[in-house]
């Protein structure tokens, strides 16, 4: 990775949105409600100065970044993204000319379509069933097409992102030398808020928030679990910007660095689980199910046992002591951190109940998402009237 052209590129950024928007000069002392009483606001004065210490124009890159990679995804997906699902799935849209009459009689968002409505529709208008039948079945397969492709693209992009954050996280705190307060939580604590930020660990965060503002624009798939997606969304969103803005960018760091691994397995298996579907292609599906396994592995270490015992405990076990709970930030933090915690419980509950399918059965589907055959040109279209 070259480190100071991207330092470069950020400077320039950050230097020209300073010109433009007057909301990015906000001082960290306007908002000091969030640091304990006894913090020297001289202190980190001095160190906004000395651009040793965070503040909101330093996220101002982030925005560069979430603009770029809307834009890049979007011309991705159609250039090579879209064809590349299409062949490893091995799908093929069907081609049919519309018909604006059957359109009108049977819109793409009609869920039930009986078979005496059709053959009354025939009659009257000249057209034969099979045809009526195979224009929705067409249209149908494409819209379930569609859904696929979006999966299999929001997969592989994820997949992207998640490996990205990894190398520049290990870049940040693991190479060429181990950051401090990895191999001692105490130092996640000690002598906050006059931690100094680094150049690298503000690229750190630039290329995480930019990421998550973009994830927030596109769509996702449907899935059982959107609100609980939504939330930690939100969640790791306010903890990116709350870690920033009060310099508690060591925990945010740690945090980002053990959260992106697991999702590096889980993503390349969703990738391969739907490409195992694709004809020819069933001999992924053993390394889909050891992908998955993996995935489960990391999760359990890094947000069951690493996360509960160096982030929340040491939360208990040193911050507070150090700093007391007289202060509105010491809440913000809990809530913040402890509702992360309560997030990962709920998911690897369902990581559970998947690897019990890898077990029995084989994983088929995501626990979280809905998902839908193409129908065979044998299987009719209708629903038959029933007593």
């Amino acid at each position: 990775i070259n480190m100071s052209v991207i330092l470069n590129y950020i400077k320039l950024v950050n230097t020209e949105l300073i010109k433009y928007v007057n909301l990015l000069n906000i001082n960290p002392q306007s908002y000091v409600i969030i640091f304990p009483p006894k913090v020297d606001k001289s202190k980190i004065n001095e160190m906004v100065k000395d651009g040793l210490f965070p503040t909101i124009s330093g996220l101002a890159p982030a925005i560069t970044i979430f603009v770029l990679l809307s834009v890049f995804r979007y011309l991705l997906q159609k250039i090579l993204l879209k064809p590349f699902a299409l062949r490893c799935m091995t799908l093929r849209y069907a081609k049919y000319n519309k018909n604006e009459l059957i359109e009108s009689e049977f819109p793409a968002n009609k869920k039930i379509i009986k078979e005496e409505h059709i053959k009354s529709f025939s009659k009257n208008n000249g057209i034969s069933e099979d045809v009526v039948n195979k224009y929705i079945r067409s249209r149908k397969n494409n819209e379930i097409i569609d859904k696929k492709v979006v999966k299999f693209i929001e997969a592989l992009w994820r997949f992207c992102f998640y490996l990205t954050f990894t190398i520049v996280g290990i870049r940040v705190l693991l190479y060429p030398t181990v950051a401090k307060w990895i191999s001692n939580e105490y130092y996640l604590w000690n002598e906050w808020p006059y931690h100094e930020t680094s150049d690298l660990m503000n690229i750190y965060y630039h290329v995480e928030l930019g990421s998550y503002l973009h994830q927030l624009l596109w769509t996702e798939s449907s899935r059982s679990d959107s609100v609980e997606m939504i939330l930690h969304h939100f969640v790791t969103l306010c903890l990116i910007f709350a870690s920033y803005l009060t310099n508690f960018t060591r925990i945010g760091t740690y945090i980002m660095l053990i959260h992106d691994p697991a999702d590096i397995f889980l993503e390349l298996a969703k990738v391969l689980n739907y490409t195992s579907k694709g004809k020819g292609h069933q001999w992924l599906k053993l390394y889909t199910d050891i992908l998955f396994g993996i995935f489960a592995v990391v999760f359990f270490i890094t947000r069951l046992v690493i996360y509960p015992r160096y982030i929340v405990f040491g939360l208990f076990y040193y911050a507070v002591p150090i700093f007391t709970l007289n202060f509105i930030g010491a809440y913000i933090w809990i809530i913040l951190l402890l509702s992360l915690q309560l997030l990962h419980i709920f998911w690897f509950y369902l990581i559970l109940r998947m690897v019990y399918r890898l077990v029995t059965t084989g994983v088929e589907k995501d626990e979280r998402s809905d998902d839908e055959d193409v129908i065979e040109d044998d299987v009719p279209v209708t629903h038959k009237k029933t007593n």
